[in-house]
């Protein structure tokens, strides 16, 4: 129960971190695709065939063996040939060097298979390309790749273009939804907050009360007389900021007007504790410390406050826990929810 009223908490705190992160992403891929669009790719099929495709009526071998390792040369050939290069930067207008960087060839393993690609935009230069390309190939004049080495297979056609608007963002936003769930736990991680008693026992390291249970618990001040070492302690309310304050000095009205045993303590409220720095620590005499916090308070403050206590020889022997709904009517109350989920702890 604890665990999912900490994780309701962690997402009433920061479920904002998420839909922003997801709108910031989305933003940003929908723009991106529009200033940096993907370039068109068109793509024709040739093949390196098994026969000698100069005399193919002889029905000669010649190539059965080697058309797979020619077909891996090529591949490598073919960007690089400068024949090539140059008839399809004259089709699509770019230099040599430029349209030897937007043509591809691939392979597929173990097959005679050319697939001869060209990138560019719009798509009418790519597909112009990808035909100079192809036409390149099948009738080059090249020494390193024979005329007529190789046979067409299939034409050009339009591959792949740029993504539209509608996926860019439907990619933005599911990429922004991670990141925002990242953002959120990770946040949550390295600025904790005292939601509940349990968690200001375990960052504080010491005992700890709800706020409206004090009064209402004979035991717990019995045990803080035992710590106290005294019949007539005096007991330091140390307020954990100036939120804290009016909580430490009601609660201090409340006790000493207790019936139970009226002038058995003695309390006195701290001024508030700010930054957390020993010299800003003012401490009166007493007998036992308890820190007030209020609820949210960021963990490292609180740990801070600690530090800073115990260099002045004023560590808190006890914890208070003071939430919103703590004070009705002017009067300290047990919160229903409280005082079910967090009893009273004595140690």
């Amino acid at each position: 129960m604890n665990g999912r009223r900490r994780f309701v908490r962690l997402l009433l705190r920061r479920l904002w971190v998420v839909p922003l992160a997801a709108a910031c992403v989305a933003a940003v891929a929908v723009l991106a695709n529009h200033r940096f669009p993907r370039p068109y790719s068109a793509q024709s099929m040739v093949v390196v065939p098994a026969f000698d495709a100069s005399a193919p009526h002889t029905g000669t071998s010649k190539y059965a063996d080697e058309a797979d390792k020619l077909a891996v040369t090529y591949a490598a050939l073919i960007p690089e040939d400068p024949t090539i290069r140059r008839a399809v930067g004259r089709a699509a207008g770019y230099t040599p060097a430029q349209a030897g960087a937007r043509i591809s060839v691939g392979n597929p393993p173990s097959t005679a298979l050319l697939a001869l690609g060209f990138s560019a935009s719009p798509k009418r230069r790519a597909v112009r390309g990808a035909e100079a390309l192809r036409t390149a190939v099948l009738h080059s004049s090249s020494t390193a790749i024979p005329r007529r080495s190789v046979l067409a297979v299939r034409g050009v056609h339009v591959t792949s273009g740029p993504r539209s608007r509608k996926s860019a963002l439907a990619v933005g936003i599911v990429l922004g939804l991670v990141l925002g769930l990242v953002l959120m736990v990770a946040w949550e991680r390295f600025d904790a907050r005292i939601d509940d008693i349990e968690a200001l026992r375990e960052e504080g390291n010491r005992p700890a009360t709800p706020l409206g249970a004090i009064p209402s618990s004979p035991i717990l001040l019995e045990r803080w007389r035992q710590l106290a070492g005294t019949a007539w302690p005096r007991v330091a309310l140390l307020p954990l900021g100036k939120s804290a304050e009016r909580r430490a000095m009601q609660l201090a009205e409340v006790l000493a007007a207790s019936p139970d045993e009226p002038g058995a303590f003695e309390f006195v409220v701290e001024a508030p504790i700010l930054g957390g720095r020993s010299r800003e620590v003012p401490t009166l005499p007493a007998d036992l410390f308890v820190l007030v916090v209020k609820k949210g308070t960021r963990a490292r403050k609180l740990h801070a406050a600690l530090g800073a206590l115990s260099e002045v020889g004023a560590a808190p022997d006890w914890l208070v826990l003071a939430t919103r709904r703590s004070l009705k009517g002017g009067s300290l109350r047990s919160e229903p929810s409280a005082a079910a989920a967090d009893p009273v702890e004595v140690r």
